[in-house]
C-alpha cells in the first residue's frame, strides 16, 4: 500500500497538461519530470518495456483464451473470432478514455449480472 501511495503522490505531482488541456501522467512522467533530464532513458524505457508488456503479457494470453474458447464450444475459426476482437478493441480503445469509460459502463452491469447467476442458479456463488 505504501508503494502504491507514493506511486500515485508522484504521478499526481508531476503530471503535466496536453495540448488539447488533458492531464498526462504516470511513471514516464515522474521519472523524467523528477530525477531530471539525467535519467530521461529510463523513462523512455519504462514507457517501451511496459507497452511491450501490456500487448505480451496481458492483453495475448487473453485473446487467444477467447479465440480459443470459441473455437472450442462454437467451431468459429481463430481468425474471425480474432479478427472481431482487434476491431471492437481498436473502436473502444482508439475513442479515448471517454469511449472506454462508456463501454466500461454498460459492460460491467451485464457481466455482474453473469458472475451472480452462473451456473444455471441466481446466486449459486453462495452455495456450500
Amino acid at each position: 500500500m505504501a508503494t502504491k501511495y507514493s506511486e500515485a503522490v508522484l504521478a499526481v505531482k508531476y503530471r503535466e497538461m496536453d495540448e488539447r488541456a488533458h492531464y498526462v501522467g504516470g511513471p514516464m512522467y515522474y521519472i523524467r519530470n523528477g530525477l531530471g533530464n539525467n535519467w530521461k532513458w529510463l523513462s523512455i524505457a519504462f514507457a517501451l518495456f511496459g507497452m511491450i508488456a501490456a500487448f505480451g503479457i496481458g492483453n495475448m494470453v487473453q485473446a487467444n483464451s477467447v479465440v480459443d474458447a470459441m473455437h472450442t464450444t462454437f467451431a468459429i475459426p481463430e481468425w474471425v473470432s480474432g479478427g472481431v476482437m482487434m476491431v471492437l478493441t481498436a473502436i473502444v480503445v482508439l475513442g479515448g478514455i471517454k469511449r472506454i469509460a462508456v463501454v466500461a459502463g454498460k459492460l460491467v452491469p451485464f457481466m455482474a449480472l453473469a458472475y451472480i447467476t452462473k451456473n444455471n442458479g441466481v446466486f449459486s456463488c453462495y452455495r456450500a
